[in-house]
């Protein structure tokens, strides 16, 4: 008499097995800055927070000038105009393609790795709701701006504030805005 023995294997996606380092990642986007004849452009950087969960799961903490008139985020072309009312508007959101910083191969430097990592991203969201809160005014060049935001967040919950090596030009960079108390 044969016996035949029937044996069955289980085999998980490699996504199900992969897992992801939880980080927190400082990223730049290049932004042309063009500048009065006879100066010409220059490449500046807007830099921004992802938050990277231990499935691979991202998140983005962005600044951004905001019209509370329109109720909208400004578009980049009319910032070096400097118009008058924007206000710096933070966000902390799901990092997706339809995201105007969503860009895979952007100059970053990876600040915290880690189970830390989350308790930052939860340390941002709150930030974020305090910073909006205040009203910060925006300005490109002098700051508070964008960039502003991104030392804000890092400096207050206690992540070091390093950006992307090829990020020379970022301006508000050297601000971290007061959230003790409003204006």
């Amino acid at each position: 008499m044969v016996s035949i023995v029937s044996t069955s294997l289980s085999v998980k996606s490699a996504s199900a097995v992969q897992k992801f380092v939880e980080k927190i990642d400082v990223r730049g986007r290049a932004i042309q800055v063009t500048l009065p004849p006879p100066l010409g452009s220059v490449t500046g950087y807007h830099l921004f927070i992802v938050y990277t969960e231990k499935h691979g799961k991202q998140f983005v903490c962005q600044g951004l000038p905001f019209d509370p008139v329109t109720g909208k985020i400004v578009p980049d072309e009319i910032l070096p105009s400097d118009p008058p009312g924007l206000l710096t508007k933070g966000q902390c959101i799901p990092f997706r393609p339809d995201n105007r910083d969503f860009i895979p191969d952007a100059p970053s430097i990876t600040v915290l790795s880690g189970p830390d990592a989350k308790q930052a991203y939860n340390c941002f969201f709150k930030e974020t709701d305090i910073l909006n809160d205040a009203k910060i005014p925006y300005h490109l060049v002098t700051g508070p701006n964008s960039n502003s935001y991104t030392r804000t967040m890092l400096d207050k919950c206690d992540v070091p504030a390093m950006k992307p090596a090829i990020a020379i030009l970022t301006p508000g960079w050297h601000i971290s805005i007061n959230l003790d108390h409003k204006p």
